[in-house]
């Protein structure tokens, strides 16, 4: 059933509704022209205790995750996380308009990584790259210029999302295509459509689109969280393989990718629910290992284990 506008207006679960104001957004990006990474930061400090202590409303978002990846913090110790996660949210977007503005490369070379895509790439078949609000996304996309053929991004922006990518910031056109999986059948007609012409194909596996998307509950950090699995279906159905992709800013201020999972599915499954869970459990595994490597990366900030 295809999703509409409306519907995904009135799901709950989350929003790609900016935070900030778009004025506030312009002030940031002016910074970075004006004195780069560390004036930016700088502003960034002040302003982010803001949104913990007087927007309580907003630092509640955090919570859900808190509270099962530190289960024995205070509350007090869960504000200071917090702090934590909205100051290392602040400086990815502010990271990718660095990286746009002043046309510097953040991504680090993963040579292994890089062969292993382009040999899956040159079988034929698509591929399939699933990430999730984690380290910088948009910033490990930037570096997939290497791969033949094209590159398509699953992607949902709300009317109040007043964060610009790194092309914009750039000035050029983004090296992806971008679908929109509010469109007819969540999009998944032209994902296929894609994938059964060799290109690769980027989504996020970590956040339900509209409350009747199909999904499946799987334990996530001690508790059962619920994954989307239309993504395990389509790939059972092409042949395509999946890669887990996760991205995390490491301590020279420059974003890394790894492989956390590379996940292939006999087209024999495409009508198997159990093989579809399956696949959503090896992604919350490396989510929740990504979690504890990287506690303060994590930006899905709503409740992934509300029934």
């Amino acid at each position: 059933m295809k999703p509409t506008n409306g519907a995904l207006k009135r799901w709950r679960g989350w929003s790609s509704r900016s935070i900030a104001r778009a004025w506030q957004f312009e002030f940031f990006y002016a910074l970075v022209r004006l004195g780069g990474r560390r004036l930016s930061y700088f502003f960034l400090r002040l302003i982010a205790p803001y949104y913990v202590f007087v927007r309580v409303e907003i630092a509640r978002r955090c919570d859900p995750y808190l509270r099962r990846r530190f289960p024995s913090a205070s509350w007090w110790r869960r504000r200071w996380y917090c702090l934590r996660q909205f100051n290392a949210l602040g400086e990815t977007l502010l990271d990718k308009a660095i990286a746009g503005i002043q046309r510097r490369p953040l991504m680090e070379t993963n040579l292994e990584l890089q062969h292993r895509l382009q040999a899956i790439v040159a079988e034929g078949k698509g591929l399939i790259l699933v990430s999730a609000h984690v380290g910088c996304w948009q910033v490990a996309l930037s570096g997939l210029d290497f791969l033949s053929g094209s590159v398509n991004m699953v992607m949902y922006r709300d009317e109040g999302d007043h964060d610009r990518d790194v092309f914009a910031h750039a000035g050029r056109e983004r090296p992806y295509r971008v679908i929109d999986p509010a469109g007819a059948f969540g999009g998944a007609i032209e994902i296929v459509d894609r994938l059964t012409h060799g290109e690769v194909v980027c989504v996020m596996g970590d956040r339900l689109m509209h409350a009747e998307a199909p999904a499946v509950a799987v334990p996530f950090l001690g508790a059962p969280a619920r994954f989307p699995t239309g993504v395990y279906r389509l790939a059972a159905v092409t042949g395509a393989p999946l890669l887990v992709l996760l991205s995390h800013k490491t301590d020279r201020g420059t974003y890394r990718v790894e492989l956390a999972r590379e996940i292939r599915l006999p087209t024999a499954a495409a009508r198997q629910p159990e093989a579809w869970r399956e696949c959503a459990v090896q992604f919350a595994d490396a989510l929740a290992e990504y979690a504890a490597s990287h506690p303060h990366q994590v930006f899905n900030f709503y409740d992934m284990w509300a029934s």
